[in-house]
């Protein structure tokens, strides 16, 4: 697909059928093409990222919003880097194996509880995806009550994103 194509598919959200529009991003300076429901969010593109804000959310400082960035240290040495300043943040912090439709096998990490001056209701997902010398990160925010809502749009989002140019 082509930056900025937008088509519609059916999901299972909440237990119930949806159908969702949906835009295809393809970022060839970070390396990844995704779709994201543009109905629902908010593109914002920087010069080193690309942001999906919830379109209920203050764009300058939401709780609901995926996060993609590029990262030239190795996934392993990032995983660590992640867990380490999610952990100054958050009560618990679990790493997990994953498989994504279109990058394939990553690591997820998943932090809930947070301490401090970190919201205890918010919760972050970040997945990391091998990328040639480096690799992409996907950090997913968003808070305890819209994790069956925007927490698994953003896992059905993550889900889609591929590497390219890498």
């Amino acid at each position: 697909r082509q930056d900025g194509e937008r088509f519609e598919d059916v999901i299972i959200l909440e237990g119930e059928e949806e159908t969702v529009r949906y835009e295809h991003v393809r970022n060839e300076k970070i390396g990844f093409e995704l779709d994201y429901e543009y109905e629902s969010l908010n593109r914002m593109t920087g010069e080193n990222y690309e942001k999906y804000v919830s379109i209920y959310d203050d764009a300058k400082k939401p709780d609901n919003y995926l996060e993609v960035t590029y990262s030239s240290e190795k996934a392993d040495s990032t995983v660590k880097t992640v867990k380490t300043d999610l952990s100054k943040k958050y009560e618990t912090v679990k790493e997990e194996t994953w498989e994504l439709d279109g990058a394939g096998q990553c690591q997820r990490i998943n932090a809930t509880g947070g301490k401090g001056k970190t919201a205890r209701d918010s919760l972050q997902t970040v997945t990391i995806i091998p990328a040639g010398d480096g690799c992409i990160v996907a950090a997913a925010h968003y808070t305890i009550e819209s994790a069956e809502g925007f927490g698994a749009r953003f896992s059905k989002i993550v889900n889609t994103l591929s590497v390219i140019n890498r």
